[in-house]
């Protein structure tokens, strides 16, 4: 069995994507991640603790963007580049981490090779207030987040009152 998690920064200084990578690993899964790294200093794949990292490189990844469609741009291509990465890997699970960002490629590859998607939420979705000054693209992630969730086997969160918010949010189904 073959897990490829997706998060965009960089794996090895994400204590929570470790953790979760290695605990797989020594249970016997193979273990892939696909991460976005803002410096080359090294292979664009490496294997660290009996785990498969592949890399994005994007320089300017870290760095704010005065221009919001030059941040689109960097979110698109993104996208394209973990979700070729993702399909590639032969995963038979997809797991998104952290936040809505990694979603979306996680989705797609999903979809495309009909693999299951589990979304790991660090954070709530989308509870950034810089979002509340968009309304119209506030509803359309929140529509978008909708969509993926409900194609998720499963969703980890970090504590049941989140783990409620999903599922007021969205019909899923809750373990006993």
């Amino acid at each position: 069995m073959h897990i490829c998690m997706h998060v965009l920064a960089n794996a090895r200084d994400d204590v929570r994507v470790m953790r979760e990578a290695t605990a797989l690993t020594a249970a016997g899964y193979q273990v892939s991640v696909v991460d976005v790294v803002s410096a080359r200093h090294g292979p664009a794949q490496e294997t660290i603790q009996g785990i498969l990292m592949r890399h994005i490189y994007l320089e300017s990844w870290s760095t704010p963007s005065r221009i919001k469609i030059g941040f689109l741009f960097k979110m698109l291509y993104v996208i394209s580049a973990a979700m070729l990465l993702l399909i590639r890997s032969r995963a038979n699970i997809y797991h998104a981490h952290s936040d809505f960002r990694e979603l979306p490629a996680c989705y797609l590859a999903s979809l495309l090779t009909r693999k299951p998607l589990v979304f790991d939420a660090h954070e709530l979705p989308l509870s950034d207030p810089g979002l509340d000054r968009w309304s119209l693209l506030k509803r359309l992630a929140n529509g978008l987040l909708k969509i993926m969730l409900r194609h998720c086997i499963a969703i980890i969160t970090v504590s049941p009152p989140w783990s409620m918010s999903y599922t007021n949010a969205i019909p899923v189904p809750v373990p006993p």
